[in-house]
């Protein structure tokens, strides 16, 4: 129980005292020799009232993302929730509702030379792609807390780039546009177009990063193109027949069609084993586009 009968000018305290008669002590500088108990005495003239007061510090509370986990690695830290300079110690636990796989927690307390107590939670997972941009929030108990602290933390787990789609997205003032969208976090650093027959594009081909565009309506650009999408963590190719007919005012033709689909699936075929020998580590999205060109 700390006694506080001098009020100097170096002094930790003050006393102050309200226009209604209430008494209240200032506390500028906290450290240990101040926490605890202090007694508030009441002289009336008949009896002496004793109220017991206790010192608190709110901790302050913030979340600390670790390095990005990356999927297929080993459990690790993903993030830590810090309660500092807390006195009493705050109580901090995590709310991992949106995740499905196990989770593991750890904490630990330091006393910190002023009195005050530092509490440290890490929150442990093994990274999964489908946790990727879900919410974990630290929730953080203290008696200086009318309520509960609760900061939110959205993850973000790294993974190498996963079978998508290539579409026909739109066509521009000159023919075709294909989109290569693959699922990658970070984003793909590089798109890659090549056409199987050909060690070159053409002058009347223009990638775009993700996208293909066809600058002219050109049967001569039909065939078999491929989409490569890379990260630091590794690749994914895709493949894409292309056929275009511009000698019809109309879609669909079933033996044109039938023809189209048999010389694609050749085609395909011998490219995928081409490719499954010369990298098989990689996984490979395979579509067959028939786009006929009706002309205006």
């Amino acid at each position: 129980m700390a006694a506080l009968n001098n009020f100097g000018e170096d002094s930790h305290a003050a006393f102050v005292m309200s226009l209604n008669k209430q008494s209240s002590i200032l506390l500028n500088k906290v450290y240990q020799p101040v926490f605890g108990l202090y007694q508030c005495l009441f002289c009336a003239v008949f009896h002496v009232l004793v109220q017991y007061l206790s010192c608190t510090v709110r901790p302050v509370v913030t979340v600390t993302p670790a390095a990005p986990l990356v999927v297929g690695g080993e459990s690790g830290v993903l993030a830590t929730c810090i309660a500092a300079n807390g006195h009493p110690a705050a109580g901090v636990s995590w709310r991992t509702d949106q995740l499905d796989g196990p989770t593991e927690i750890q904490n630990n307390a330091t006393q910190n030379p002023n009195g005050t107590t530092t509490v440290r939670s890490y929150l442990l997972v093994t990274p999964t792609r489908s946790m990727n941009g879900r919410e974990v929030q630290c929730v953080v108990n203290h008696t200086a807390l009318e309520h509960e602290e609760i900061v939110p933390y959205r993850i973000s787990v790294h993974y190498a780039p996963q079978p998508g789609n290539i579409t026909l997205n739109g066509t521009s003032s000159e023919g075709p546009v294909f989109q290569c969208d693959v699922d990658a976090n970070p984003a793909p650093t590089r798109y890659t177009w090549s056409r199987v027959d050909s060690e070159v594009l053409g002058p009347s081909l223009r990638p775009e990063g993700g996208r293909l565009v066809f600058l002219k309506r050109d049967p001569g650009l039909n065939g078999l193109y491929a989409c490569e999408a890379s990260n630091q963590f590794g690749r994914v190719t895709g493949t894409l027949f292309v056929y275009t007919d511009d000698t019809r005012g109309y879609y669909g033709g079933l033996i044109a069609t039938i023809f189209v689909l048999l010389f694609a699936l050749s085609l395909l075929s011998f490219y995928t084993w081409k490719l499954r020998r010369s990298r098989p580590q990689q996984v490979y999205m395979s579509y067959i586009i028939v786009f006929d060109l009706l002309l205006l």
